[in-house]
């Protein structure tokens, strides 16, 4: 009796780690393992913070969108290139939203700088831009924004910004990145 109660115990044990260890995983590449790493927030927190002191309403992450942010940003660190993804690659990646915007940027030497100052020095580089500001304050098509940002070895930044609305949007990209 005592040793099958250990063995009990023991078989408990075992089924509440394996419980705690999978407890809140997400397969990789999944939407749900899209949390935003500190830049990214620090991003996202800076974008809504700017749109909320003009009177336009803060945007929603969407775990999707950065997934699909992060691929092209990881792209472009690989590639050493600053470029937009085509309009029709971005249909692709992206279902269920009728309204699509894209901002890309990169911020050379930025590893060092805290993440807020990283997120406010690009978000006043994109509000200067005509294009990249009215993707950030648009009040009417997007509701969804994701981002994708990676540094490389020399501390550049690479950032993709993404923007869907109104419907929430969905990911098509089957990518091991996220």
């Amino acid at each position: 009796m005592e040793s099958s109660l250990v063995f009990g115990r023991t078989a408990l044990a075992l089924v509440g780690i394996l419980t705690v260890a999978t407890v809140g995983l997400a397969a990789p590449g999944t939407a749900a393992a899209c949390t935003p790493t500190a830049v990214e927030r620090a991003l996202l927190d800076e974008v809504n913070r700017q749109r909320t002191a003009r009177g336009v309403r803060a945007l929603r992450t969407s775990p999707h969108l950065t997934r699909v942010a992060r691929h092209h940003s990881h792209q472009m660190r690989r590639r050493q290139q600053l470029r937009h993804q085509p309009i029709r690659t971005m249909r692709q990646r992206v279902r269920r939203s009728s309204h699509l915007g894209e901002n890309v940027g990169s911020l050379q030497e930025a590893r060092d700088r805290p993440e807020r100052a990283q997120a406010r020095q690009l978000t006043r580089i994109f509000l200067r831009s005509r294009s990249h500001r009215a993707n950030l304050l648009d009040r009417r098509r997007y509701r969804f924004h994701g981002v994708g940002a990676y540094h490389d070895s020399s501390g550049t930044l690479w950032v993709t910004h993404l923007f869907a609305g109104p419907q929430a949007p969905r990911a098509r990209l089957r990518t091991g990145v996220c």
